[in-house]
C-alpha cells in the first residue's frame, strides 16, 4: 500500500512538472516563459493550435510586452477547459488565459482570433475622436510643409536661373577679353 502511494506520488510530481498539475501552475509556468522569451518553453506549455500564435509572439518578442508582474492566477475548471483570470501587477482588471487539457496535461489554449480581441479591447479603451482630431492636425501640418516645400524648390530653381544667366555673363565677358588679347 505504501508503494503504491509513493508511486501515485511520484506520477503527481512528473505530471506538475511537466504542465499536467493545475492550470494555475501552468499558467505561472506560461508567463515565465514569455517574460524571458523562452518561446520553445512557452510552446511547450501550449497547445498544438497555438504554436501559431506564440511564433507571432516570437517574431516581435517586444511587443505588447509590459513590465507587469502576475500577481494571481484563479482558474475556473469545468471538465477539460478553464478560464483562468490573470492579475498583474496595477492592472484594474484581470485578463483571460484559456486552459485545455491535452493528453492529460493543462496547456494554454490561445489562438490569433483570442489575440485580435485582445488588441481591440485595449483600443476600445482610447478616446478614437481624440486620435482622429490628432492625425487630422498631423495632416493639416504635412498639408502646410508640402506648401514650404513648394515654395522653398521654386526659390532655389529661380536662384538657378539666376546664376545661370551671371555665369553666361562672365563667360562672355571672359572671351571678349580673350580676343582682345589675341
Amino acid at each position: 500500500m505504501k508503494l503504491k502511494i509513493a508511486v501515485i506520488a511520484l506520477a503527481g510530481v512528473i505530471l506538475s512538472s511537466c504542465g499536467g498539475g493545475n492550470p494555475e501552475d501552468v499558467v505561472k509556468e506560461f508567463y515565465a516563459a514569455l517574460e524571458s522569451k523562452d518561446f520553445d518553453k512557452a510552446k511547450s506549455l501550449a497547445t498544438d493550435e497555438s504554436a501559431q500564435v506564440i511564433d507571432l509572439m516570437a517574431k516581435a518578442p517586444d511587443m505588447g510586452q509590459n513590465d507587469s508582474k502576475l500577481e494571481k492566477v484563479e482558474c475556473n475548471v469545468t471538465g477539460e477547459t478553464a478560464v483562468c483570470k490573470c492579475y498583474e501587477e496595477g492592472a484594474e482588471e484581470a485578463e483571460d488565459m484559456k486552459m485545455k487539457k491535452e493528453d492529460g496535461a493543462w496547456k494554454v489554449s490561445m489562438s490569433k482570433t483570442d489575440m485580435m480581441e485582445g488588441a481591440m479591447d485595449g483600443l476600445g479603451d482610447m478616446d478614437m475622436d481624440n486620435v482622429m482630431e490628432n492625425v487630422d492636425a498631423g495632416l493639416e501640418q504635412l498639408e502646410g510643409a508640402g506648401d514650404k516645400i513648394n515654395q522653398a524648390l521654386e526659390d532655389v530653381e529661380g536662384l538657378g536661373d539666376e546664376l545661370e544667366e551671371k555665369l553666361d555673363d562672365a563667360m562672355n565677358k571672359l572671351d571678349a577679353e580673350l580676343e582682345k588679347v589675341k
